[in-house]
């Protein structure tokens, strides 16, 4: 089992991590069908495999991949509701019938529920009776691969919690991610998601099962295919669009010089590519 030591920088983490405790009952029953994306996902893995001098951003929310299939829920039958109502989260009404949320000590915490491209014909994609959800690209392909559970410990001081958790593999992180780039549309998502995959990109490179698991997912895997793309074709030179909005995060929000910062882009996308080439 993976193992990672968080320390808690503020009421942030210190309501994720207790609402990673509180859904413990509830990830235990789903186990191997549920997986941590989004936000918490890279962070995690960027502490797993770090990459240098470049600090994973927190988040505040909790997103749920959800195994539709794999649990053969339907648009008619009920589980995933009902297991997050008896530990008292409530729905959104609406447009966000996929978002639950509980008020804890340390806050009031947002939980959303999401299922694969194709899982669901229906539009807007349905997980189970009542819950209209969002499809999000790269979550088939990290539901091909096996959950990787991960030890979690949150250090606050004097105060430890200890949570496991299941998590996409490496290579499905970063394809998570990069899959987002080519949908979001508004300009802070689509940042935050570029800025989330090059950095996951770079933690691939540095890992030999993720380097070859992507060599042997580019021939079966449209989304890996698309992945790798987006490295090939947005990050060979720093003037990209892609390239420079990474740019631009590192010079505003980290204080890197555009200079080593665009070196930096191409470096990391290049480093990756080669590899996956290589194997």
């Amino acid at each position: 089992m993976e193992k990672v030591v968080l320390s808690v920088a503020g009421d942030a983490d210190r309501l994720v991590a207790a609402a990673l405790s509180d859904l413990d009952p509830v990830l235990s029953q789903l186990q191997g069908r549920v997986l941590i994306v989004g936000g918490l996902m890279q962070r995690i893995w960027l502490h797993l495999r770090p990459v240098t001098g470049i600090a994973p951003r927190a988040t505040a929310d909790i997103d749920l991949g959800i195994d539709k299939k794999g649990l053969r829920l339907t648009a008619d039958s009920q589980r995933i509701g009902p297991l997050l109502e008896e530990r008292g989260y409530e729905a959104h009404p609406g447009e966000d019938g996929f978002r639950f949320e509980k008020a804890l000590e340390q806050g009031s915490i947002l939980v959303d529920l999401l299922i694969a491209k194709g899982a669901s014909r229906s539009e807007p994609p349905i997980l189970e009776k009542g819950i209209a959800t969002i499809a999000v690209p790269g979550l088939a392909y990290a539901f091909s691969r096996p959950p990787v559970l991960v030890e979690v410990t949150f250090g606050d001081g004097h105060d430890i919690t200890v949570v496991t958790v299941p998590m996409p593999t490496l290579d499905a992180a970063f394809v998570l991610k990069a899959a987002l780039v080519g949908v979001r549309t508004r300009p802070d998502r689509l940042e935050r998601d570029t800025v989330d995959a090059l950095m996951l990109a770079g933690a691939c490179a540095s890992d030999a099962d993720a380097v070859g698991s992507l060599a042997d997912g580019e021939s079966q895997s449209r989304e890996v295919r698309q992945s790798l793309a987006l490295l090939e074709e947005g990050f060979d030179i720093p003037e990209r669009a892609q390239a420079r909005r990474v740019i631009g995060y590192l010079e505003r929000e980290r204080g890197i010089e555009i200079g080593y910062a665009g070196d930096w882009v191409v470096g990391v996308a290049r480093s990756l590519l080669t590899k996956v080439g290589s194997a």
